[in-house]
């Protein structure tokens, strides 16, 4: 081919501005399947975005669904933990408040038992205050008679007024003797029960050779009869002496009744009749002379003592020495007071008491006090082989002798 020579002609193609035969049905099915093609695309497109949405939907809710279920599970996770803490506080509180109780349990006991320690305390210091004085001693002499009413006698004394003695240690005597006339002086502790001069104490008391069985039968034996011949009280801060006599002894009872003079500046002691403060486990307090003369010699002073027995009496007996008259003396002084001992009331019967309250000879008759300042009993006895328990009765069984030495009651009525 030359350059710039034309082509030939080309039989199949047509001049631009050739307008073939029926063209315009032509680009109508053009157009109308373009509008169907972009339809089924459009169709397709808007399926395809659907289903995508609807996945994208479901795995949202999926998801959603799925922490929904984290979150119940946590929120139950976090109720039963809420749970088990509200039990736990629960727990603790009931622990903490059981602890408060026995805490407030420990703290009532001990205050309990400080306000008893201080009502101990205090109820010793007023009963010794408030009574001691209505607590006197009782000091008797005891002679001795034959069958035929001669008073027993020593057979003699020496030089230094002793008289003779046997082997076994006892003094000769007999009526036929021709020394000092035979008298024992015994000692024992009372206390005032009335206004008009009632006594209580402990029958062997004003009757000494009760307390020894044996002595009684020796006595008996020989003939010999013993006879009070001197009976009298010696109160505290009271300088002379009231003589006493025997109203009414108890027949079952160690409990025996004495009247003297009565006595404005003593006091009256109370009593416990129903047997409330009577309690096994709790303080007493004892009131008396135990060791009679004994111990209110040991309670004098050495040289007030020495003025009153000698230097020369190495041993205070009735053949030694005249008792009645020292005690007199110690009662002018002013040295007769009774002495206090404490214990617990370890077991309580209907006719007798226990407490381990120290006593001993001399104490019997003595009042037992409750901490609440009234007499629950009296001393009568020691627990022989045993000096951590004395005995003594309750003072219910008081009433009936003390009513009959009053005349309340007749004696039939009283049985």
């Amino acid at each position: 081919m030359i350059a710039g020579d034309a082509l030939p002609p080309d039989p199949g193609r047509q001049p631009p501005d050739a307008t073939p035969l029926g063209g315009g049905a032509f680009t109508l099915r053009r157009l109308l399947l373009v509008m169907v093609v972009l339809t089924v695309a459009l169709a397709a497109a808007g399926a395809a975005w659907w289903y995508a949405d609807q996945r994208a939907s479901r795995r949202g809710l999926a998801q959603l669904a799925a922490r929904l279920e984290m979150e119940q599970t946590r929120r139950e996770a976090l109720d039963r933990e809420i749970a088990e803490t509200a039990g736990r506080l629960a727990a603790y509180r009931r622990d903490v408040q059981a602890l408060l109780e026995v805490r407030r349990d420990e703290l009532n006991r001990i205050e309990r038992t400080v306000q008893a320690l201080e009502m101990e305390r205090n109820a010793s210091e007023r009963i010794i205050r408030d009574y001691a004085s209505g607590v006197p001693l009782i000091q008797g002499v005891v002679a001795y008679e034959d069958e035929a009413g001669r008073p027993l006698r020593y057979l003699g004394v020496d030089a230094k007024g002793r008289p003779p003695r046997d082997p076994f240690g006892w003094p000769r005597m007999s009526a036929d003797g021709q020394g000092p006339v035979v008298r024992t002086t015994f000692l024992g502790t009372g206390f005032l029960v009335s206004r008009d001069g009632a006594i209580l104490t402990s029958r062997h008391v004003a009757r000494p050779w009760d307390a020894d069985p044996a002595l009684a039968d020796l006595l008996e034996q020989e003939g010999v009869r013993p006879r009070v011949v001197q009976l009298r009280a010696f109160f505290p801060g009271v300088p002379d002496p009231v003589s006493l006599t025997v109203v009414k002894a108890s027949a079952t009872t160690d409990l025996i009744v004495l009247r003297g003079k009565p006595l404005r500046s003593a006091p009256v002691l109370p009593f416990d009749l129903e047997g409330a403060d009577a309690v096994p486990g709790r303080p007493v307090i004892v009131l008396g002379y135990p060791a009679g003369l004994q111990l209110l010699l040991a309670r004098v002073a050495p040289d007030l003592l020495e003025t009153l027995i000698g230097r020369g009496v190495t041993e205070i007996t009735d053949e030694s020495i005249d008792v009645p008259a020292l005690i007199e003396k110690l009662s002018r002084l002013n040295q007769i007071r009774p002495y206090p001992t404490w214990g617990r009331l370890a077991d309580k019967r209907p006719h007798q008491l226990a407490h381990d309250a120290g006593t001993s000879m001399g104490g019997s008759g003595g009042p037992i006090f409750a901490t609440s300042g009234r007499v629950i009993g009296l001393s009568t006895a020691v627990a022989r082989d045993f000096d951590g328990a004395a005995l003594g009765v309750p003072i219910r069984e008081a009433m009936v002798p003390l009513a009959l030495a009053r005349g309340i009651v007749s004696p039939a009525r009283a049985r």
